[in-house]
């Protein structure tokens, strides 16, 4: 997700077999640790861990774009997403590409860019009719993307329909001055051997603790309230209940 002043990444920890159970857990994003960047690959275990192993130490963010590039055109059968954020003269800039999807390995304007995606309808969902990402925390936002990620089912490449998303949730953070790399979230159920089996979510309950929303949602079509609207009519709910 692209900011002002930051890029935010998002992504779990979770490898598969091909029949949808994990394998491993291990993180997809990696820090590089001279340039503000961030480095992220998602698909073969190995070949993610060569490409951030191989980059995370480079000198430039043009050297990070060369050394991805060269990596993508060696990519023979493996399905593999390829992901840079980072910042040049103090602007974010990302750069994505899979052979999933046949998506070039360019860099890209898109405010977001997820994988599975979520839609505006989904977001409300998980945090009402907000107008914008700024209204609520970085925290809160990821937490909610990636819990209804994990809600989605996915089929190509598997025997079944399975859920992707699981292990932990890590965290990126990359600003002008630099990059870090956090777990956000565990999901102790999630269990190496097994498929992911997401607990259902109560979203008006989500809605309530983590964007401070009204119960149930608003209709698509209702007014829109501001952070610190929304704040006080919380507060004036639960002085009268």
């Amino acid at each position: 997700m692209r900011f002002s002043d930051k890029i935010v990444t998002i992504s779990d920890t979770a490898i598969y077999r091909d029949d949808g159970t994990v394998e491993l857990w291990a993180s997809k994003v990696r820090a590089c640790s001279r340039i503000p960047a961030i480095v992220a690959t998602c698909g073969s275990y190995l070949l993610g861990e060569e490409i951030k192993n191989a980059l995370h130490e480079v000198e430039t963010l043009d050297d990070l774009i060369d050394g991805m590039r060269e990596f993508v055109a060696d990519v023979d059968n493996d399905r593999m997403t390829f992901a840079i954020a980072g910042f040049r003269s103090g602007a974010p800039e990302i750069w994505l590409g899979s052979t999933i999807s046949g998506l070039p390995f360019q860099r890209r304007d898109d405010v977001h860019l997820g994988q599975p995606p979520i839609s505006g309808d989904d977001l409300a969902r998980g945090l009402g009719p907000i107008s914008g990402p700024n209204e609520v925390s970085v925290e809160v936002l990821a937490e909610t993307i990636i819990t209804l990620q994990r809600e989605c089912v996915v089929w190509p490449g598997f025997a079944e329909p399975v859920h992707l998303v699981g292990g932990e949730c890590h965290l990126g953070v990359v600003r002008p001055d630099g990059a870090s790399v956090r777990t956000l979230l565990t999901w102790q159920e999630d269990k190496i051997g097994e498929k992911i089996r997401p607990a259902a979510v109560d979203w008006n309950g989500w809605r309530r603790s983590h964007a401070v929303q009204a119960d149930p949602a608003p209709a698509a079509n209702a007014p829109r309230m501001s952070r610190q609207q929304r704040r006080k009519a919380a507060r004036a709910s639960r002085r009268a209940a």
